[in-house]
This record gives structure tokens, C-alpha cells and sequence, in this order.
């Protein structure tokens, strides 16, 4: 994987690197494949994090 997609989503590119790569994710194929497998991955381990909360706040209730 593209190293610069782990920055992308840890807010570690400038601007200017964050427009290039999108320009580059549009054009080519493997790495917009790349791109959109890293932001799943992230969105899952969100809500994973988030169902975590919930339930740590739910037993907290009782």
C-alpha cells in the first residue's frame, strides 16, 4: 500500500500533497482500490470504537 494513504488519513499530507494524491486516486485504479480499503478499514474500527463506548457506558448504567 501507498504510504501516502496512511498519511492522508492520519491529517499528515499538506494540501497541496492531499490534492495531488486525489488526482493520482482518480487516475489510477490499484491505488484508488488501495484508498477506498484503508477508509473501510478505518469506518469499521470507528464503529468498532464507538459499539466499545456504547457498551462500556451501558454497563457503566447499571
Amino acid at each position: 500500500m501507498d504510504e501516502r494513504i496512511r498519511k492522508y488519513f492520519q491529517a499528515e499530507l499538506s494540501v497541496g500533497e492531499r490534492l495531488e494524491l486525489l488526482r493520482q486516486i482518480e487516475a489510477d485504479e490499484e491505488l484508488r482500490r488501495g484508498f477506498i480499503e484503508y477508509k473501510n478499514m478505518n469506518a469499521l474500527l470507528a464503529l468498532s470504537d464507538q459499539a466499545d463506548r456504547m457498551e462500556a457506558n451501558r454497563q457503566g448504567l447499571q
